[in-house]
């Protein structure tokens, strides 16, 4: 007789997380609309993102089920992608205003096209 140590989530329990990821999507669609302006939009957005990532890749791909080294693996990837996002953001944030496109001296150069 072969044991089985797989846990089992019932039914109920996905259409649970089914449920709050339904929920985060419309809370993805509010935000969208009726926050156009302001700082939060884009970390909100992310952050809801991330979650709903999490969820997906947590229970419905069964990462909690695996072994220690998978998780690790998971793990850091997401650390290295969060850095490569964070060096991005903060080159952005450190840019002249003269590397911008749209910078008022360049408009005087570009002509009347």
């Amino acid at each position: 007789m072969t044991s089985d140590t797989h846990k089992s989530h019932g039914t109920g329990f996905y259409f649970g997380i089914l449920l709050a990821l339904g929920v985060l999507t419309f809370a993805t669609f509010w935000t969208a609309r009726h926050m156009h302006t302001g700082a939060f939009h884009t970390p909100l957005a992310v952050i809801i993102a991330t979650v709903k990532a999490f969820l997906v890749v947590w229970f419905f791909m069964h990462l909690s089920d695996h072994v220690s080294s998978n998780k690790a693996f998971f793990l850091t990837s997401l650390f290295f992608v969060l850095l490569m996002i964070g060096l991005i953001v903060g080159d952005a944030a450190t840019r002249l205003p003269s590397a911008n496109p749209n910078f008022s001296a360049y408009k005087e150069m570009r002509g009347p096209w």
